[in-house]
Formats: structure tokens, C-alpha cells, sequence
């Protein structure tokens, strides 16, 4: 590791204003990070691993991206696509879904704004996309139609301007610490700064992210987080358990299957996404709950979020046959998915006063055995105990725009 590289002994800079730094770290409690360059750290292979790289080949020319590793999560963060997560690995268990998109597509190759609004589409791969910051849902027109802000905005597709590595080792986390900035002159000027970290001792990951307005006018901030899952923990049968006061259909479609609103369907060829609308039922501490388990029960996934910021939770289930991109998405957000107008009205958009920042919180833990299933369901079960779900049979115009 270069002198200009370390920051201490266990911190250093990976993206900063001179510039993008590659190469593979190990870490130790003594040595602190160390360049595989240099001669091998004793036991290398059980310590936690920082890889940078740039990717080479297709639409994937250009991208940076860095991969933090412990010995139970394996995790590759997007700088060039704001941060977002284009693979994890719990304990051996890859997560993601595979997307018919062959990225992590480097953002000029996106036709973010094309007429139609749909061009966030051509990028859409990641397992954790983030959606905002001006937009979520749908693309929005002017007068004339001409595209304000394309469809679920353009967060995924700024470049980060800053990247660290550091160990906390009193939480026993590897963490990388990331700021993508979002101006636009005379309108606004927003900064998301980014927590990824990583666990030494289970397989979880930990989202901590931090909007805030740095311009000098109010400004109205949405931020959703479109994780997606594929198999083999989401396939046919597998369920969710969500502790919710609310469950409604976003159209006639998803409320001709209501009923088995939990439960993912058979890989189909040409079937219709189906979305979901939650009012999500918090624990004591006012934490969301959304459990995937397989259908065999071996594995699962338990996602965590903060309630008072993050409200809201939308289900996407695409039961599309694999090779179009099977997957069901578990989205927390500050909104729903229904566009920048119809949130505004809704009272769903969060106005940021010039100095003033919104920070959520959202961490996934694998969930390895069936002990560790039954216990997490269990705490679900206790979460729903005093509160009996309202499963709406129609849309409902108070969750998004009804007919």
C-alpha cells in the first residue's frame, strides 16, 4: 500500500480527488491493511479482503468497483453507479437474481434520458439498486412531454466522488464509506454519503445512508431501495413473512392474487410483474421485518430497516422465466413507487431545508439452518402478535393511484 494510499493504519482512501486507487488488501489487528503485493500476511486467506478494480470488456468498460470480504460475506459495491450492490454472497450463498442486463453497465452506456422515460432499465442488474433521489416510480412529463425525471430517477447512475476503507473493530466490521454528489445548477445540490459494512462474525451487511441538502433552497428528497433476489433463495414457494398493518394490490392484476401475496409463483414466460403495496408493523424499536426463506427451508434472508424514516414497503414479484430475470424485489423506501406528482400529493416526499439531512438504515442477514429460520420467524410472529393484518382485496387509493 502506498504512503499517499494509507490514510492510518486501518483506514485508507480508495477514490479521491486524485484519482482512483487498485489493488488488493488484507487485514490484520497488527499490520493493519496490507498490499497483497507486498510479502503474504500469515493466514491471509482468513483475514478480511479489499479488491478495487476497473472492469474491462462490453458495456462493463470502465466501471469501479470494490469488493469487501470477511469470512462470511463476500459483497461488490458500484462506485461508478453510486454505490450501489452489484453481488452478495452470505456464507456461500450467492443472493442476487440474474438479471438478462450483463452488467454492472457503466452509466454511458445508459440511455437514462430517453423520450420515453425507461432508460434506468438498460442498467438494471443490481442486487441493491437505490432509486431517487427526485424520483421514484414512474417517469414524469412536462406540459409539453417532454421527460422531467426518468423512471425510479437517477441516484444508480451517478459516479461516487469519494471512497474509504476502514475497520471497526469494536463492531467487528469491514466498512467502506462512499459520497456521490447530485447538483444540478440553479435547482439543487444533494449529497449521499454511504455506509457499506460488513461482518467479521455472521453474514450480514449494513446499509447506512445519509441524504443531505447542501444547496442553498428546500428540496424534496426521495430514496427507495430496490433489493432484489433470485434463486435459489427466491424460486417456486419460497415465502415472505412481513409483520404489516396493511397489505393492498397496486392494480387489478396483483389483486387477482391477493391471497397469495406472500408466496413467489413458478418461473412463467411473458408473465406480468405483480406489485405489492405494505404498511410495515414495526418492532419496540420501531424496526421493519421482511423474511424470505426457500422453499426448503435451508436458507433465508432477514431484512431489517429503520421505520421512522423509511416508512413504506413495496413488494415486486417478476415470476418471468429465469433468463428474463425471475426475481421478487423487497423495497423499503421514504415513498412508494408511484412517481414524484402523485407522492407529492400524497404528503410521501420529505422536504429537506438547506443544512438538514435524512439518514436510513437497512441491513440483510443470511439466515443459514433452520434454527436460525425458526427464530427469525418467531420474532415476526411476536412483531404481528397484537395486530391482524388488513389484506385488501382492491388497490386502495391512500397507497398509490387507483383505476
Amino acid at each position: 500500500m502506498s504512503t499517499s494510499n494509507a490514510l492510518s493504519k486501518h483506514t485508507m482512501s480508495i477514490l479521491n480527488p486524485q484519482g482512483f486507487v487498485p489493488g488488493t488488501w488484507t487485514w490484520s489487528p497488527t499490520e493493519g491493511f496490507l498490499s497483497t503485493d507486498n510479502p503474504p500476511v500469515q493466514d491471509a486467506p482468513q483475514l478480511p479482503r479489499v479488491t478495487a478494480r476497473v472492469l474491462d470488456g462490453g458495456l462493463r468498460t470502465g466501471v469501479q468497483v470494490v469488493r469487501l470480504k470477511t469470512s462470511h460475506v463476500e459483497v461488490e459495491i458500484v462506485l461508478s453507479r453510486g454505490g450501489g450492490l452489484s453481488h452478495v454472497l452470505l456464507d456461500g450463498v450467492s443472493v442476487g437474481w440474474k438479471s438478462p442486463v450483463s452488467g454492472p453497465v457503466h452509466p454511458s452506456f445508459v440511455p437514462l434520458y430517453r423520450p420515453d422515460g425507461l432508460g434506468w432499465l438498460a442498467g438494471f442488474d443490481e442486487v441493491l439498486a437505490r432509486c431517487g433521489l427526485l424520483n421514484v416510480g414512474g417517469p414524469q412529463f412536462n406540459e409539453r412531454n417532454q421527460l422531467i425525471h426518468p423512471l425510479h430517477g437517477d441516484i444508480a447512475y451517478w459516479p461516487c466522488q469519494h471512497a474509504d476503507v476502514r475497520v471497526d473493530t469494536t463492531r467487528g466490521q469491514l466498512i467502506l464509506t462512499t459520497s456521490v454528489e447530485v447538483v444540478l445548477f440553479h435547482f439543487h445540490r444533494l449529497i449521499l454519503k454511504t455506509q457499506t459494512a460488513v461482518s467479521f462474525d455472521e453474514p450480514k451487511v449494513e446499509i447506512h445512508d445519509t441524504v443531505s441538502n447542501a444547496g442553498g433552497r428546500p428540496c424534496g428528497v426521495m430514496l427507495l431501495h430496490h433489493w432484489n433476489f433470485g434463486p435459489p433463495v427466491a424460486s417456486t414457494a419460497s415465502r415472505l413473512r412481513i409483520p404489516a398493518r396493511e397489505v393492498a394490490p397496486r392494480n387489478s392484476h396483483a389483486a387477482r392474487a391477493v391471497g397469495h401475496w406472500d408466496l413467489l409463483d413458478s418461473p412463467t414466460r411473458g408473465a406480468e410483474e405483480t406489485v405489492y403495496f405494505i404498511a410495515p408493523l414495526g418492532d419496540s424499536k420501531n424496526v421493519g421485518t421482511a423474511l424470505l426463506v426457500d422453499s426448503d427451508r435451508k436458507f433465508g434472508l432477514q431484512m431489517n430497516w429503520d421505520l421512522t424514516t423509511m416508512p413504506y414497503l413495496t413488494i415486486w414479484k417478476n415470476p418471468v422465466a429465469v433468463e428474463d430475470g425471475y426475481a421478487v424485489g423487497i423495497e423499503p423506501g421514504t415513498c412508494f413507487p408511484n412517481g414524484r406528482p402523485h407522492e407529492t400529493a400524497a404528503k410521501r416526499v420529505p422536504e429537506l431545508q438547506p443544512g438538514q439531512s435524512l439518514a436510513v438504515a437497512v441491513s440483510l442477514t443470511g439466515l443459514t439452518n433452520r434454527p436460525a429460520i425458526e427464530a427469525a420467524e418467531k420474532s415476526a410472529r411476536d412483531s404481528q402478535s397484537t395486530t391482524t393484518a388488513m389484506i385488501h382485496p382492491d388497490p386502495q387509493a391512500k397507497f398509490g393511484p387507483v383505476g
